[in-house]
């Protein structure tokens, strides 16, 4: 992302706050042998600020566009990432790669995917506060979501649910599986709406 990018300065004000806000974490959280730590109020406002100034951007983002079908996955875990590129190396997607949750953000911004696999604990910001952001956002809130998950509690399927998620897949698992769900997604939104990328480059 850069300077002209009209989003470039939210990002930027988002990560100061961040940084800003140095702490030890107390107690942290562990997922697949990943430290968690917990998140400032102050990034939490970050966010906030960022999706209510989200459709107010004067001039339209360019939209990277490509021919096949593209995937973002975000995960923190670069073990994920290579499962699910090994699941996908044969289907026709193209897979764009997210490290956390503001990577994320700033990859969807900019690529537009068909579709988006997220990990609901990352560093930086969380899988349920980019869903929540996504689905706030006019022109991203019809990316469907499919999370992947460590942690397949009834509480955490509700809060992505409620929050818009398309689906949840309990890590492990089958590379078949996931396959067979992203092509069911995509396919039942051909079948509406034809295959096209985004070419929209109005206002939001």
């Amino acid at each position: 992302m850069v300077p002209g990018n009209p989003y470039y300065n939210i990002f930027t004000l988002i990560k100061q706050n961040y940084r800003a806000q140095r702490y030890k974490p107390t107690g942290p959280a562990k997922c697949n042998q990943t430290v968690i730590p917990k998140i400032p109020k102050m990034w939490y406002a970050g966010i906030d600020s960022f999706k209510k100034r989200l459709c107010c951007f004067p001039n339209p983002v360019p939209v990277q566009e490509f021919i096949m079908p593209t995937i973002l996955y975000a995960d923190d875990d670069p073990q994920q990432h290579l499962l699910v590129r090994t699941a996908l190396r044969k289907t026709g997607y193209l897979l764009i790669e997210a490290d956390d949750g503001i990577d994320a953000l700033e990859k969807i911004q900019q690529y537009h995917p068909d579709l988006i696999l997220l990990d609901l604990f990352m560093p930086r910001l969380d899988g349920f506060r980019v869903l929540e952001t996504l689905k706030s956002a006019p022109d991203l809130r019809h990316i469907p979501v499919v999370v992947l998950s460590a942690w397949p509690t009834g509480d955490n399927r509700k809060r992505t649910r409620l929050a818009g998620a398309a689906d949840f897949i309990s890590k492990p698992y089958l590379p078949s599986e996931l396959v067979e769900r992203i092509d069911r997604i995509l396919n039942n939104q051909t079948a509406l709406t034809p295959f096209k990328k985004n070419t929209d480059t109005s206002p939001l």
